[in-house]
């Protein structure tokens, strides 16, 4: 087994046992009439704690900060006060203390987040992104004017931030902006915004050059090294800066020596007077660069960095009743824990989750030997039956392209098929995961009894473990009723693991709702009717035979696909069809027509392509060539007559959402 990706494996645990109590993390600082707070136990809150705590509070929504009433007294805790970090001891206790670049770039992007979420006034909310905004442009053109005043505030974590405020400002406040000066947006992002951007772009460019020069020239240059990373992650995400060769030196410069040698992340003060203190972690710098494409192609060249963060946050949490929080080094002389410093963590173990099931994604991916290349059977070759074709297109397919296409969870997942053999199960499967441009994972009964029968439970528990890491794809469960046909007492024992193990697995996967999964069966009779409960699965759906104008297209179509010309092809599978409706499944006068599958109409045609086309010409040839085709084929049925009366029966029975147009 590859060790490296067990240890990922592992730590995607550790993770998931983590992330759910971020919210509670967060509830430490949360006061419901102040908002957020600074330190546990300060009275009233800072503009800046509160602003950086809402924006990860939107990431990790709970209790008690999520409600729409909580929601609404933070956005006006971010209206009603001054973006400034603070007040100086020297400014009077009446005065209204000046507005900073640093906390307005922070502030303006959690007070746009949720006036984007509450819909709230534009009228106040334009007056206050408008003040936000001249701050910045004032602090730019200081910077490019290298005016004293733009020191000490000019570190390049508050440089990434600026930048990050001015990207939201375009987005999502230029055409009410520009209206509200009575401009068109194209002429106020023209001649306000633009402008300034391309200031601040050219700045982090020159500073780019000196920190690449600086981390180069002096070895172990951990603070030159934290502002590159600021730096490489604003120009590659928000200016698409050309230079990708550049930009992925200063990545891995950046990371390691932050973390080289498992230096462990040590927060630095950019700026401390008695009135402030201003720090940056390298935790968010690589926070940063997990969403980057830099790291996400190749995270194993930085993955030591992130276990190394990882023992970090694991040595210094400290765990109270409710849930987990963080402490920074004791030597900045702080003896409570600090908002800020915990939203780093939070954001840092959300990130790290992120881009590690990436890199396990693909990894298992690989291992599973999943597939991405076009089926032999594309969906629109999927012939219908019983109407199961327009349920998976309209409440599966098209549901799944909208949630993906919009950034949502699927509301819709889980598939059980049943029929008998031969009807395409695995053809269908296959098919759904190509419409929907996704790799294709099979799971055959043998990957659950490789360990032998006592083995079962722990090998389902590995596989269901790794196949919860995936996401986009479509996962097959290809005939599980298989693990249930042995001997009586070895049948009881693995249907209790059907019934006491799978069940849930099963439902974890639905409640993750990241992969589609497809169960597929031959005898549904032989689940435990805890499985076949309507709502287990979103859809529960009977595949049969193909109807009689669904199977004439497919073998037309076939025939042509093998070089034959469309009107001869039409002969051909008129000839076939004829041949098919006079096959009896018994002696008896009244004995049933013979249940075609799709497999044995496709392996008349093989027969056909193969020995028939080009040589039999005349109708009298081709109808002796095809009963004779049809004759052999249906000498060994796949469905005997008895199976296909039980199906009609199980088609009714079992179908979730039932099927009343038929």
């Amino acid at each position: 087994m590859n060790s490296t990706l067990e240890a990922w494996i592992a730590n995607i645990g550790r993770l998931r046992s983590l992330l759910p109590l971020a919210p509670r993390t967060l509830a430490h600082f949360y006061d419901n009439t102040d908002g957020f707070r600074s330190k546990t136990g300060e009275v009233g809150s800072k503009i800046l704690s509160h602003s950086l705590c809402v924006e990860t509070s939107m990431d990790f929504p709970g209790e008690p900060f999520d409600g729409d009433a909580a929601r609404r007294k933070q956005y006006e805790v971010l209206l009603e006060k001054p973006w400034a970090i603070g007040r100086p001891s020297t400014l009077p206790e009446a005065s209204t203390p000046k507005e900073d670049p640093y906390t307005v770039s922070v502030a303006l992007v959690s007070f746009t987040r949720l006036h984007r979420q509450l819909k709230a006034d534009d009228a106040s909310a334009l007056d206050r992104i408008g003040r936000g905004l001249d701050v910045l442009k004032h602090k730019i053109a200081e910077l490019a004017l290298e005016a004293s005043d733009a020191r000490p505030l000019d570190h390049a974590m508050i440089l990434y931030r600026v930048r990050r405020a001015l990207d939201v400002v375009e987005r999502e406040w230029c055409a009410p902006l520009a209206n509200y000066h009575h401009k068109t947006p194209a002429d106020y992002r023209t001649e306000t915004l633009l402008p300034t951007i391309e200031r601040l772009k050219l700045y982090l460019t020159n500073r780019l050059y000196y920190l690449l020069s600086m981390c180069s020239a002096i070895q172990d240059n951990e603070e030159d090294a934290l502002q590159l990373g600021y730096i490489v992650y604003a120009l590659g995400h928000y200016d698409r800066f050309a230079n990708d060769v550049l930009l992925a030196h200063g990545t891995r410069r950046a990371v390691d020596i932050l973390f080289g040698g498992g230096r462990h992340p040590r927060v630095q003060t950019i700026y401390r007077d008695q009135d402030l203190n201003i720090s940056a972690s390298p935790i968010e710098v690589l926070t940063l660069v997990s969403r980057s494409g830099i790291v996400r192609r190749s995270f194993a060249e930085y993955a030591d960095a992130y276990e190394i963060v990882f023992r970090w946050v694991s040595a210094t949490r400290r765990d109270t009743p409710a849930s987990p929080i963080w402490m920074v080094e004791p030597w900045r002389g702080v003896s409570e824990p600090e908002a800020w410093v915990n939203a780093h963590v939070v954001e840092f173990l959300g990130a790290y989750y992120g881009v590690l099931r990436e890199a396990c994604g693909a990894e298992l991916l690989a291992e599973f030997g999943a597939v991405s290349s076009k089926p032999r059977v594309t969906w629109s070759r999927i012939m219908e039956s019983r109407g199961f074709k327009e349920e998976l297109k309209t409440g599966l397919i098209d549901e799944v392209k909208n949630n993906h296409s919009r950034g949502r969870r699927l509301s819709k997942c889980s598939v059980l098929l049943y029929g008998p053999p031969g009807t395409a199960k695995t053809s269908i499967a296959r098919a759904i995961a190509w419409e929907l441009n996704w790799p294709f994972v099979a799971i055959s009964p043998h990957q659950f009894a490789e360990e032998g029968l006592d083995g079962v439970i722990r090998r389902a528990r590995l596989l269901f473990e790794r196949i919860s890491i995936l996401s986009n794809c479509v996962v097959l469960f290809d005939e599980l009723d298989e693990l249930v046909t042995t001997r009586d007492s070895e049948y009881q024992k693995i249907n209790r693991f059907i019934t006491t193990s799978m069940l849930p697995w099963f439902q974890d996967l639905r409640d993750q709702a990241e992969i589609v999964f497809i169960a597929t069966t031959n005898h549904i009779g032989h689940f435990d009717p805890a499985i076949k409960r309507p709502g287990r699965f979103d859809f529960v759906l009977p595949v049969g035979p193909p109807e009689v104008i669904a199977r004439s297209d497919f073998v037309r179509n076939s025939l042509i696909e093998a070089g034959e010309e469309a009107a001869t092809a039409s002969d051909w599978a008129h000839a076939i069809e004829e041949a098919v409706v006079k096959i009896r499944t018994g002696d008896e006068p009244d004995a049933a027509p013979w249940p075609i599958t799709i497999g044995e109409l496709r392996l008349i045609c093989e027969n056909i392509t193969k020995h028939a086309l080009g040589i039999a010409k005349g109708e009298v040839e081709r109808r002796a060539v095809v009963a004779e085709v049809v004759q052999r084929v249906a000498q060994n049925p796949l469905i005997t007559c008895l199976q296909a009366r039980e199906f009609e029966g199980d088609a009714v029975r079992y179908r979730f959402p039932p099927h009343f147009g038929r």
